[in-house]
């Protein structure tokens, strides 16, 4: 046991020597120093360089005219924007400018002047009657059910919403003004 650590020593020593002399050999059988192996690298890894900066050179101007390109569709979609956005505040400018204005008074049906009639032989005349303004027909709705009412904007809103309250085809005529018949009309077009 004690002649193991002696064969070890010169099994070391001796990879070590074969190791010094083929690391020599390449660099003898070549003819070049480790200098002139070291600047002959150096000297590839230039010519790597150079071929590289070239593929460059002729990259660049293809990049240039993609970047154009893109920067001129990029201004084009900007100035479609800028155009839809100057129509959008003109719309909404127009809608505040309506939502500020009072809606109309509801329509009222104005009644034609009367003629005199003619005096009758013997008849007393009748005193001229005072102009009374409409009074509502029913007192089932409610303050509110009359604002609701006068801030409807067409005679079929109305008609449906005193039909809808329960009135009857006389009724609703009396209470907006307006004929029978166009109640009956109203009315029949929701039936269908």
């Amino acid at each position: 046991m004690q002649w193991i650590p002696i064969v070890m020593a010169v099994v070391n020593i001796v990879l070590w020597i074969v190791t010094l002399r083929y690391a020599r050999k390449p660099a003898k059988d070549k003819g070049q120093s480790p200098v002139a192996e070291r600047e002959a690298r150096v000297f590839k890894l230039y010519q790597e360089i150079e071929s590289m900066l070239d593929s460059f050179e002729q990259y660049i101007p293809e990049v240039h005219a993609e970047l154009e390109r893109e920067r001129a569709a990029l201004n084009e979609t900007a100035r479609q924007a800028q155009v839809l956005l100057m129509q959008a505040m003109e719309k909404a400018a127009a809608i505040e400018k309506l939502a500020a204005t009072p809606p109309p008074p509801p329509e009222q049906k104005e009644k034609p002047p009367t003629e005199p009639r003619r005096a009758v032989r013997g008849a007393k005349p009748k005193p001229p009657r005072p102009e009374e303004e409409p009074k509502p027909s029913d007192t089932r709705l409610s303050e509110r059910d009359r604002q609701t009412l006068a801030n409807l904007d067409s005679k079929a809103r109305r008609v449906r919403f005193l039909m809808s309250r329960g009135f009857a085809v006389d009724e609703i005529a009396r209470e907006l003004n307006i004929g029978i018949g166009e109640v009956r009309l109203i009315a029949d077009l929701d039936k269908s």
